[in-house]
């Protein structure tokens, strides 16, 4: 016989619960489909769970976002609300991005950021 894979949302963890079972009685193995967190203070951004979802941050200052590259995989990507109040900024390294960050006070930015297997990109848009 073949095993079945079934899966079950941890909502506490943002995990994914993957539990084989059949006729060996079912073997259990957890995996990380999403999660969260702040990209203070590094700005790095991680490309290495499906959806990686940053904390909402109000940019008072001029802020540099890089990729972090190790471990990326294709498909992989971010979404971050930046908040403006009026003097921050943010600009990319290493991120294709057409858009720009809008540092209006109170005007949210929402960046999506994924990886392609060959580059990294991002856009912005504004609510």
């Amino acid at each position: 016989m073949t095993d079945t894979i079934q899966y079950k949302l941890n909502p506490i963890t943002g995990q994914m619960d993957m539990v084989n079972s059949g006729s060996n009685g079912g073997t259990g193995t957890t995996f990380t489909y999403m999660q969260t967190g702040s990209l203070y203070p590094s700005y790095s951004v991680s490309f290495t769970t499906p959806v990686t979802v940053y904390n909402t941050e109000i940019i008072s200052s001029s802020l540099t976002i890089t990729p972090n590259t190790t471990g990326s995989i294709a498909g992989y990507g971010s979404i971050w609300r930046a908040v403006g109040n009026g003097t921050g900024s943010i600009v990319f390294s290493g991120i294709n991005c057409n858009d720009v960050f809008d540092n209006t006070l109170n005007q949210v930015n929402l960046i999506t950021l994924i990886y392609d297997n060959t580059e990294y990109w991002a856009s912005i848009n504004l609510k």
